[in-house]
């Protein structure tokens, strides 16, 4: 599902502008439910740093600590599966999870 963060980053930008810290904005972005991807988007943006950076700040803050641990095994089991796929395991895992998204987004359009 896409979300558009373009009013978020807006926000993130004036607070960091205004003296917010980094930090101060990753538990902004938290306490505002926003996803945890989407704020790894928005820092990586509004902070102007590579996406591993940005990934790395945010689920090591507090704030995002219980959905970190939440999504671990669920992480470890997915990691752990892809390394045990072949290049075409993996392009045809992908190609079947896009049609079933395509086909659930068809579904929610009727």
């Amino acid at each position: 599902m896409f979300t558009d963060t373009t009013h978020l980053e807006k926000v993130c930008e004036h607070k960091l502008q205004a003296g917010v810290t980094l930090d101060e904005v990753i538990a902004y972005l938290s306490a505002q439910d926003v996803s945890i991807l989407d704020a790894i988007k928005i820092v990586r943006n509004v902070g102007g740093m590579p996406l591993g950076d940005a990934k790395q700040m945010v689920s090591c803050h507090a704030a995002w600590r219980s959905i970190v641990k939440a999504n671990e095994a669920l992480h470890d089991e997915s990691e752990a599966a892809v390394q045990g796929m072949t290049a075409g395991d993996l392009d045809e895992t992908l190609s079947r999870a896009r049609s079933d998204e395509a086909d659930a987004a068809q579904r929610e359009a009727r």
